[in-house]
């Protein structure tokens, strides 16, 4: 028949070909066959594994040039369609163009003048699909090509099913020949509406002038349906989305119409509440995290914690409730804190380069925040199951906030400056739930009559946004902060321990004699001792016994930093020891120890 007839004469101009003429070949030969593409004689994907196969099996040494040469012959071809012996195309009178924007189609009639299907100009067509329907191509950061639809500037992903349904009304209103059914049911369905194939002419979006990178550390621009709100220190302004040169994502727009309300709403009372003395640096927090803008210098975590740090769950203090606000904002992504590991290969896999916030909830016990420095200082690299990694740039990847109940181990000054503290108040918790106080759900519950709390809360949001603009981020005060950080690290059983050992003497004994200043201890024995008081005393010892050696030494380590003491290694024959000792009680007797000589084994101090 036609098609294998088309097929076979291609694949022997690859497989015939002579020494020296293989290029021309390919050229041809998926020229040729692109033609009875075009007439709809041939399934593009079929021509092309035709064509590949021969190219394999003739052989080549660059087979990427190749195959770039046979998509490009099969592209070119279709767009002169070579129909099979017996076809006849009749202009059908009923159809009168209306403008240029018609001559990219056209009908295929049988020769008894029935109706068989349509063709089309591939360049014209994709020219018609930017000019009148803003459609183009974006490249992703993984290398990605989708097929997206610019309205405005703000950027839709668009589906075979999507693009038809946009596509739909203009065949229907055209013909009753040239209806949507007709598209449907074509064999050339796939290639007309295929964002990898029968659109890979598109051009990308960019080429419009429009720029992603739009924003600046001095204002922020918020997105809702009715007009566009640029926020700054001096204040603010509405702009029109017709007058707006940048490119969003549609995840990123705040989907409801902006309605001014000066009224104080819910949600700036709740943050009132929770926030106590700190609600300038709550709203401050709030107003980073609006921000879209990132400076490598100043790029934090916003950490939200209970005023009383503690082992055991503190669950409807309000904590998580203040910076879930931020997704009727902001394209938002939400992890489980209590999975989080630092070994983990997909951390964060369902991050995209439309995120702009990461809340990380409930973060565990021992989490380090150098799990995620790299995330506050550079690039993402996300690795996601079963497909490749790509990088979203600093610039383009999203802020991180979190909560907790425990406090944070920290790599010195460094680290103090990448985190941004919020504690909440005990105003909320088992004896007031939020809800109760104000009598429904926040957020979810303003539909009806309390529809205005958006209205309200938009205007709490800006106003955040401006103080943030204006002041930067304002440092909450915290009282007794280390002493809860250490408390909450260490565990209350295990500071008791070594608190009352150093004071009876058993562990390392200060007194007269100055030789024993300072005594040597096996962290295996250590960690005995500790379980031996946990005993002696009916405590539970569970969770401590399951904590490796290494663990329990962290504590230890820990320890001597809040309480101003050094650890020092020492080594006898196959042996280690450690040398726990006060460095100010040191000095004092330091004049009174007579040391022997080097190399002898001694309990004095080095």
């Amino acid at each position: 028949n036609a098609k294998e007839q088309a097929i076979s004469t291609a694949v022997n101009l690859i497989l015939e070909a002579p020494e020296g003429e293989m290029h021309k070949s390919r050229v041809n030969a998926s020229f040729l066959l692109g033609g009875h593409v075009g007439a709809g004689t041939v399934e593009m994907m079929e021509a092309y594994n035709a064509l590949m196969d021969a190219v394999h099996q003739k052989g080549t040494k660059e087979p990427e040039k190749a195959e770039a040469t046979i998509r490009s012959g099969l592209n070119k071809g279709k767009d002169k369609p070579i129909d099979p012996p017996g076809t006849i195309k009749l202009p059908n009178p009923n159809i009168i163009p209306q403008s240029n924007q018609q001559t990219w189609w056209r009908l295929l009639f049988n020769q008894k003048g029935e109706l068989k299907g349509f063709d089309y100009s591939v360049k014209k067509y994709i020219t018609w699909l930017s000019d009148e329907y803003g459609i183009y191509r974006h490249t992703m950061p993984n290398g990605e090509r989708v097929v997206v639809r610019c309205v405005d500037g703000v950027l839709t992903e668009l589906t075979k099913d999507s693009l038809f349904d946009i596509l739909k009304p203009y065949f229907d209103s055209q013909h009753d020949e040239l209806s949507s059914d007709i598209i449907l049911s074509s064999t050339r369905k796939r290639e007309f509406l295929d964002p990898i194939g029968g659109l890979v002419g598109l051009a990308e979006v960019e080429s419009t002038g429009r720029k992603w990178d739009f924003r600046d550390r001095h204002s922020e621009y918020l997105f809702f349906q009715n007009l566009i709100i640029q926020v700054s220190a001096t204040g603010k302004k509405s702009i029109k989305y017709k007058n707006f040169k940048g490119l969003i994502w549609d995840s990123q727009m705040i989907h409801r119409d902006f309605k001014l309300d000066e009224t104080e709403g819910e949600f700036q009372k709740f943050v009132k509440r929770v926030a106590g003395d700190g609600y300038d640096s709550f709203r401050t927090g709030l107003g980073y995290l609006m921000h879209s803008y990132k400076d490598p210098s100043d790029t934090v975590f916003v950490l939200v914690h209970d005023q009383n740090l503690t082992d055991k769950a503190q669950g409807g203090t309000g904590k998580s409730l203040t910076l879930k606000v931020l997704k009727y904002y902001k394209s938002f992504n939400t992890a489980d804190g209590q999975i989080i590991r630092s070994d983990d290969r997909f951390i964060f896999e369902d991050v995209s380069e439309e995120t702009q916030v990461l809340f990380i909830d409930d973060l565990h016990r021992g989490f380090v925040l150098k799990i995620i420095y790299n995330k506050l200082t550079g690039d993402w690299e996300i690795n996601r199951k079963g497909r490749s990694k790509f990088t979203i740039p600093f610039e383009g990847s999203p802020k991180l906030c979190g909560t907790t109940n425990y406090s944070i181990k920290k790599n010195g000054n460094s680290d103090d400056r990448r985190l941004f503290r919020l504690e909440v108040t005990q105003h909320y918790g088992a004896h007031l739930k939020v809800n109760d106080d104000f009598g429904h759900n926040l957020y979810t519950d303003w539909v009806g009559d309390l529809e205005c709390e958006w209205n309200r809360c938009d205007k709490f949001m800006i106003d955040c946004l401006a103080l943030y603009l204006e002041k930067g981020m304002i440092p909450q005060q915290f009282v007794a902060l280390r002493e809860k950080e250490f408390m909450t690290e260490c565990g209350e059983e295990f500071i008791a321990f070594m608190d009352s050992h150093i004071e009876t003497g058993e562990l390392i004994t200060i007194i007269n004699q100055p030789k024993e200043l300072i005594r040597r201890h096996q962290k295996t024995l250590l960690r005995k001792a500790f379980i031996q008081y946990l005993w002696d005393n009916s405590l539970d010892d569970r969770y401590y016994k399951n904590i490796t050696v290494v663990k329990f030494w962290d504590r230890v380590e820990s320890w001597c930093e809040y309480r101003d003491f050094t650890i020092d290694e020492h080594r006898s024959g196959v042996n280690r020891y450690y040398r726990i000792y006060n460095e100010e009680k040191f000095r004092e007797f330091h004049s009174n120890i007579e040391f022997k000589g080097a190399g002898e084994e001694t309990d004095t101090p080095f």
